[in-house]
């Protein structure tokens, strides 16, 4: 699947991100905002990686592990409890950045498993 298809897909569960703000400056609020450590680490090192834009092979797959870890721990805690805004704020900075998402076949994995895009969040 290609970034631009998976933005597509997810704008259709989160609906437009209304802002005139660039994307980074976005994600600095998500990530200032965020009060989840395991969310904070992994939008801490999207932004620093968005930000250099460069190929830095220990930088991307520091990010593929962060992401890897942080889905698996929404997996396990978070997706269960609707009342936090957890995964939504995730599926916006992905939308955000959806070339910087490593782990899509995880990704899509959640997504299929919890009926994301039939479901209202």
């Amino acid at each position: 699947m290609k970034a631009q298809d998976l933005q597509n897909r997810l704008l259709k569960v989160i609906g437009p991100i209304a802002s005139e703000q660039p994307p980074l400056v976005l994600l600095d609020k998500i990530q200032k905002e965020e009060t989840d450590e395991y969310l904070k680490h992994y939008f801490s090192l999207l932004h620093k990686e968005a930000e250099l834009m460069c190929p830095d092979i220990d930088k991307i797959n520091e990010l593929a592990e962060a992401e890897h870890d942080v889905l698996c721990r929404l997996i396990q805690l978070y997706l269960n409890d609707e009342t936090k805004p957890f995964f939504k704020r995730y599926l916006t900075v992905v939308c955000l950045f959806p070339e910087y998402v490593m782990d899509t076949k995880l990704l899509l994995s959640i997504l299929n498993y919890y009926d994301i895009f039939n479901k209202k969040i």
